[in-house]
C-alpha cells in the first residue's frame, strides 16, 4: 500500500514541480524591465510607439510596479507623437487591472505550490519513510518529462502560429475583449506589438527550460544516489 501511495504523490509532486517552474518562469520574465528594455531596444519600439525610449522605460516601470503592487494606478503623462498627453487610456487601464489579477493568481500558485510540496515532503518522508525511497523521485522524473512532452506541443503550436495561439491564450485567461487593443489609438499595444510578445514568450520558455533541467538533473540524481546506497 505505502509503495502505491508513493507512486501516487510522485505523481501529484511532479506535477507541482513543473506548475511552479512555469509560474515562476512567468514572474521572472514578466516582471523584469531589464528584458522589455532589451526587447524594446532590439526592435526599436520606441519609434513605433511615438516616443523615446525614457518614455518607454517611465512607462514599463510603471506598468511593472502596478502588477507587482507597488502602485495604485496607470496614471501617467508622456510626450507621445510629440504631444505631452496621457499614456494609458481607459480601455487601456481596465485590461491591466485583469492582467493585474492574473500576476496575483501567478504569485498566489508559486507560495501555496511551495507550501505543498514542503508539506509532502515532510509527510511522506516522516510517515512513510519505508516507501519513500528512489523510487519515488522516478516517479517525480518520470512525471516531470512526461508533462514536458505537452508543454512541447503548446511550444509547436506557438511556432507554427503564434498570432493564433496567442489569440487562444488570451480567450482562455481573460472573459472580455479588453485585449483587443488598437495600434492607431492605444499606447500599450504599440509599446507591446506582436514581435515583443514573440520574444517575451521565447525568454519565458528558456527560462523555464533551465530551471526546468537544474530540478529534473535533482530528482534524477537523488533517484541514483538513493537507488545506489540501498544496494550497497
Amino acid at each position: 500500500m505505502n509503495i502505491i501511495r508513493t507512486k501516487i504523490v510522485s505523481v501529484f509532486f511532479g506535477a507541482i514541480v513543473v506548475v511552479m517552474l512555469i509560474t515562476s518562469a512567468i514572474l521572472t520574465v514578466g516582471l523584469s524591465s531589464e528584458t522589455y528594455k532589451d526587447i524594446q531596444l532590439e526592435y526599436a519600439i520606441a519609434d513605433y510607439a511615438g516616443s523615446s525610449q525614457e518614455i518607454l522605460d517611465k512607462a514599463t516601470e510603471t506598468l511593472i510596479n502596478y502588477m507587482k503592487g507597488d502602485r495604485e494606478d496607470l496614471s501617467i503623462t508622456g510626450v507621445v507623437f510629440n504631444v505631452e498627453t496621457e499614456i494609458f487610456n481607459d480601455k487601456e487601464k481596465a485590461h491591466m487591472v485583469d492582467v493585474k489579477k492574473l500576476i496575483t493568481l501567478a504569485q498566489t500558485l508559486l507560495n501555496v505550490g511551495i507550501a505543498l510540496l514542503t508539506i509532502i515532503f515532510i509527510i511522506e518522508i516522516t510517515t512513510n519513510r519505508e516507501a519513500f525511497n528512489y523510487k519515488f523521485f522516478k516517479g517525480v522524473s518520470i512525471t516531470m518529462v512526461a508533462t514536458l512532452f505537452a508543454l512541447l506541443l503548446i511550444g509547436a503550436y506557438a511556432v507554427i502560429d503564434f498570432d493564433a495561439f496567442w489569440t487562444s491564450f488570451h480567450k482562455v485567461f481573460f472573459t472580455n475583449n479588453l485585449y483587443l487593443l488598437n495600434p492607431n489609438t492605444d499606447f500599450l499595444i504599440r509599446m507591446m506589438p506582436l514581435q515583443f510578445f514573440i520574444a517575451i514568450v521565447k525568454k519565458l520558455g528558456l527560462t523555464f527550460l533551465y530551471g526546468f533541467v537544474i530540478s529534473l538533473g535533482s530528482m534524477v540524481g537523488c533517484h541514483y544516489i538513493l537507488k545506489g546506497s540501498k544496494s550497497k
